[in-house]
């Protein structure tokens, strides 16, 4: 069972036989109230049988779900890794950007495994931009795996292959 802010009757579920994909980064919770998390890998066998794309496994996705009841308000699948680990590996961080003219529209970024940086719009899951931080490998352990800090004003983002003042 999980437990979504107090109500201990959303529960995760098996379907088909096959289980979902794992949170291994904290959550995190807009000022909606909406729970927002970023997923990783099944196992070889779920994910050949259903795609991030199949509702009901959102793995290698970016997750909204309704603080509510739990259900599911939009994901943002991860594209295809060239490492074949499109594990999101970061917690979601919040912070407000200019999309399309509009100042302080509400978005949401993590990191992933593939080095990128992608950052989405909260209303509705869609990409607004990505940028490379670091350097996609097939070891996890070495992958691009930190999250972002917002300041208030500046968006903060450290990949795998960043390097400041010189060789540590």
């Amino acid at each position: 069972r999980v437990a979504v802010r107090g109500h201990p009757d959303v529960v995760v579920t098996v379907r088909d036989g096959f289980a979902g994909a794992g949170v291994w980064t904290d959550p995190a919770v807009d000022n909606t109230g909406n729970v927002w998390a970023a997923t990783g890998s099944t196992d070889v066998a779920t994910n050949a049988a259903h795609p991030d794309t199949t509702p009901g496994f959102e793995q290698y996705s970016l997750i909204k779900l309704d603080g509510a009841n739990g259900n599911l308000l939009c994901k943002a699948p991860a594209p295809p890794s060239p490492t074949g680990d499109a594990d999101f590996a970061s917690s979601p961080i919040f912070f407000p950007g200019t999309v399309g003219g509009v100042a302080n529209t509400p978005l949401v970024g993590a990191t992933n495994k593939d080095g990128r940086f992608r950052a989405y719009r909260q209303s509705d899951c869609s990409t607004v931009w990505q940028a490379q931080i670091g350097t996609a490998t097939a070891d996890g352990q070495a992958a691009a795996l930190a999250g972002g800090v917002w300041d208030g004003t500046h968006l903060f983002v450290i990949g795998n292959a960043t390097h400041t003042g010189g060789p540590w």
